[in-house]
């Protein structure tokens, strides 16, 4: 339910399939050639059918979708969760969320659209865009047709959660099909996942069962009398199984920050010669090439994040400048009598040469900030900095949210007493960190 009271979600996880094997035949999931997983205790088919026999499956494989196929690529795809697990087929299946755009399932180089429209793979999170969302699944098939996908919604409506199953049968291949959510209130959090399925396909105890036959062609009904039914209901072996594919979520997080690329990061102190006017703050942020849900979007005039005065919630805004792990923390706020919009209304700026910061600029895709001096109330005294975050948020829009570490982290010019040299171009953070809470979301 923080999803609900919080705007973040402590639970954001991806899709992986595996086994759970002591052969040492990881990946070796196929129902018709299944060996066992506990060695000479299953290595048989009567073996097989008499140890769990409706317990037992050969597992599960995980796909990443990944710019490249080289660690670094692979371990990102992973930590994004651009992943999506199978019950064992070699099904691979993409799913986006998207909004205005013709349909996607048309373009031949799928999903190339979508992705330059800012489209949400899975595992990311979806930013409101004025209207209800739409999704595009696109699979491939393995040896078996694809049936149908099931698209899930689980929501929190009032002080529960709800969820709801919508199944779109597949016309046949190219397996595209596209889905906007009818129900979408943009005042609720949800995620949204895909469920794939096969054509049903005989089970792994069908083939033991035929094998148990042939071998023991008088004896197969008292070794295994599950095979003379096909009801796993009052234990019949001799049936089949609809495999699938899951994709990994695409969530709805309303109220949560907008978490951003951070490009620039750097901090100087006067803390060993105790000079606070040598303190420097400088930050900058570039969004053009990232997805939707990381980009800075510049608030209407007139609007609740509008930092004039003539802003709806009264104008001003706050940075915030944080070290997650240490809890260490500066808060500036900006006046709304220090802020103009310029005359296209699509830049704010902020000056005030004697504050703790001194300039602020928000433009489409853009951010920076710079301060320092004395009244910048953050200090860097300690040996290593390890990670710092920024968070700015204007009147009382979604504030956004950046985090970089000490880049290169061992080279201790570069984090040490006095300095921080952040990782340019660092990645938006999944989430918003809390102070003194590595690794968790900013509560609201």
């Amino acid at each position: 339910m923080s999803a609900a009271t919080g705007g973040y979600d402590p639970l954001k996880f991806g899709f992986v399939g595996a086994t759970d094997t002591h052969d040492g035949t990881m990946g070796n999931v196929g129902e018709s050639g299944w060996p066992g997983t506990f060695g000479a205790i299953d290595n048989t088919p009567a073996r097989r059918l008499g140890f769990f026999p409706l317990g037992m499956n050969p597992g599960g494989i995980t796909g990443i979708w990944a710019e490249e196929n080289t660690r670094a690529a692979l371990w990102a795809a992973l930590e994004r969760r651009e992943t999506f697990a199978t019950s064992g087929p070699a099904i691979r299946v993409r799913f986006y969320e998207y909004t205005g755009l013709p349909d996607p399932c048309a373009d031949p180089r799928f999903p190339a659209q979508v992705v330059a429209a800012g489209g949400i793979p899975m595992g990311g999170t979806m930013a409101y865009a004025g209207e209800a969302p739409s999704f595009v699944v696109y699979a491939l098939q393995d040896e078996t047709p694809l049936a149908s996908v099931d698209i899930v919604k689980a929501s929190v409506v009032g002080d529960g959660a709800v969820e709801k199953v919508h199944t779109i049968p597949f016309a046949g291949a190219p397996y595209c099909v596209t889905w906007s959510d009818p129900t979408f209130d943009p005042a609720e959090p949800a995620f949204y996942y895909a469920r794939v399925k096969e054509q049903p396909t005989w089970r792994w105890s069908h083939y033991d069962c035929e094998r148990l036959r042939a071998s023991n062609p008088s004896s197969w009904q008292t070794i295994a009398p599950g095979c003379a039914s096909s009801d796993p209901s009052t234990g019949g072996l001799d049936f089949k199984v609809q495999e699938r594919a899951w994709t990994s979520s695409v969530w709805y997080l309303p109220g949560g920050p907008v978490t951003v690329r951070s490009t620039v990061l750097m901090l100087r102190d006067g803390s060993a010669s105790a000079n606070p006017m040598k303190r420097r703050f400088t930050f900058e942020a570039s969004t053009r090439r990232d997805t939707s849900d990381h980009r800075i979007a510049v608030p209407a005039p007139g609007s609740i994040g509008d930092p004039t005065g003539t802003g709806a919630s009264g104008g001003g805004a706050t940075l915030t400048v944080f070290n997650p792990e240490s809890g260490e923390s500066f808060t500036a706020t900006l006046p709304a009598t220090g802020w103009t919009l310029d005359p296209t209304g699509s830049r704010y700026t902020f000056n005030d040469p004697l504050g703790a910061i001194q300039k602020v600029s928000v433009s489409a895709d853009k951010l920076s900030a710079r301060g320092g001096r004395s009244a910048f109330g953050y200090t860097l005294d300690q040996p290593s900095q390890g990670t710092i975050a920024v968070r700015l948020q204007l009147g009382t829009a979604t504030p956004w949210c950046a985090e970089a570490n000490g880049f290169p982290p061992t080279t201790a010019r570069n984090d040490t007493v006095d300095r921080f040299t952040g990782q340019r171009k660092a990645p938006p953070p999944d989430q918003c960190p809390i102070l003194g809470l590595p690794g968790a979301a900013f509560l609201d």
